[in-house]
């Protein structure tokens, strides 16, 4: 474990220039709003990997509390780790509602998207990005044992904790499933101001979307579940095993949710297929 987590790290660190690469200098013209916010999801995969690589934290579940330590950052500053890491999985997560909702606006309000003043839209995702993110900080604060633990007995801090998730989860996936049908009906039906290349990377979106709540689901909420589930029935330790896999699951989600947008969306996978092509034959099919 020592190792693997930094190793994982510094593969996504190598991978998400490349990503923003594409991103900056790949996009299709359909794109201009929707490579903006891919970048900025990119960014913050790029923020919690390198968290990570310098984290590079050991988690332990005793007497029903999460304690994380490392043998790099002191303790003091592990706590800013974990805060940071939080800040950033929730960003992510709603950026990717925020995605999503630009597709379906797009294709069924296209006339109310282009009355929006801009300044009004970037403060409007701005809060929307971060506050949930809010919310789970403060519960931090009074869930925390010390600089690096957190209680998960069944107190009211963990009671709240659990109510404002649950009703996060709700309301994610009630305006998810709402964006989600207006795309599936309009992408049929779209009028004569939506080309079809708007509407291609409208499907784009919806693809990359369904595919990351698959990796949210496996790779944080599932082992972040597991944690929790072990901090509240574990009287003495939770398995070694079960706290390293969930650590690992976690750490592989950054690169995983990359290399799927390369592979979602079209003109990334030409170009990122087409260089492959080039390195085969260049570095191995020629020399022989």
């Amino acid at each position: 474990m020592d190792s693997i987590v930094p190793t994982i790290s510094s593969v996504d660190l190598l991978l998400e220039p490349y990503y923003l690469y594409l991103i900056i200098f790949k996009s299709s013209p359909a794109m201009k709003v929707c490579r903006l916010l891919l970048g900025a999801i990119s960014a913050f995969n790029l923020c919690l990997s390198l968290v990570f690589a310098v984290w590079s934290p050991e988690f332990s579940i005793k007497h029903k509390s999460l304690c994380f330590s490392s043998r790099i950052a002191p303790p003091e500053v592990q706590n800013v780790f974990l805060k940071v890491a939080n800040t950033v999985v929730y960003a992510q997560a709603q950026l990717l509602l925020v995605l999503l909702i630009y597709g379906s606006l797009k294709l069924s309000s296209l006339g109310f998207l282009r009355k929006l003043p801009p300044s009004a839209i970037v403060v409007t995702i701005g809060l929307f990005t971060i506050g949930p993110s809010i919310f789970a900080l403060q519960l931090f604060e009074f869930q925390s044992l010390g600089p690096t633990c957190i209680d998960f007995s069944p107190k009211p801090p963990f009671v709240i904790f659990i109510s404002g998730f649950s009703l996060f989860l709700v309301t994610y996936l009630a305006l998810a499933w709402c964006a989600i049908s207006r795309i599936t009906e309009f992408s049929k039906t779209f009028s004569r101001d939506v080309t079809p290349d708007v509407v291609r990377m409208v499907r784009n979106v919806l693809r990359n979307f369904l595919l990351a709540m698959v990796l949210v689901s496996v790779f944080l909420i599932l082992p972040l579940f597991l944690f929790a589930l072990f901090s509240v029935i574990s009287a003495t330790e939770a398995p070694k095993f079960v706290i390293h896999m969930g650590t690992v699951s976690v750490v592989l989600y950054s690169s995983l949710s990359t290399i799927t947008s390369i592979c979602t969306f079209r003109p990334y996978r030409t170009h990122t297929l087409k260089m492959i092509r080039t390195i085969w034959t260049t570095l191995i099919v020629w020399p022989k």
